[in-house]
């Protein structure tokens, strides 16, 4: 090993690194999600993407802005132009109720790609079958 890698501190890449990653619940923070539709997008596979150090699921906090942005441009509304933004929980936890919705399209689109991917397989399935 080369004396000048020996004398670089590994302690200051470890600490910025740590403020790029996010654990699950500043990543709904983030975004401004409750946790379960965070989960869910995760299992369907339309979420961030994470990360997964020591069985904890980290999610970059540049792949979140980048995933908020698509959802954004997808129904052509800007931060900017947004009023409300926040509205807070019994339990001091705020969401975002354009997000909220947003996140709820993934997953209802992301469904119904799955359903009719299924009934084309299934029906190409029950076709071979017949014939």
């Amino acid at each position: 090993m080369k004396p000048e890698e020996q004398e670089t501190p590994k302690l200051v890449v470890l600490r910025a690194s740590e403020r790029m990653l996010l654990d699950h619940g500043e990543a709904c923070g983030v975004l401004g999600i409750e946790p379960r539709m965070m989960r869910t997008l995760g299992l369907l596979g339309c979420g961030a993407p994470s990360l997964k150090v020591r069985n904890v699921r980290l999610y970059r906090r540049e792949d979140l802005l980048a995933l908020r942005a698509r959802w954004m441009d997808a129904v052509e509304v800007e931060e900017r132009d947004r009023h409300s933004r926040r509205r807070g929980r019994h339990d001091g936890a705020a969401t975002d109720p354009l997000m909220t919705l947003l996140a709820q399209r993934a997953v209802i689109h992301r469904l119904v790609i799955m359903l009719l991917w299924g009934m084309i397989l299934f029906g190409g399935a029950i076709g071979l079958i017949l014939y």
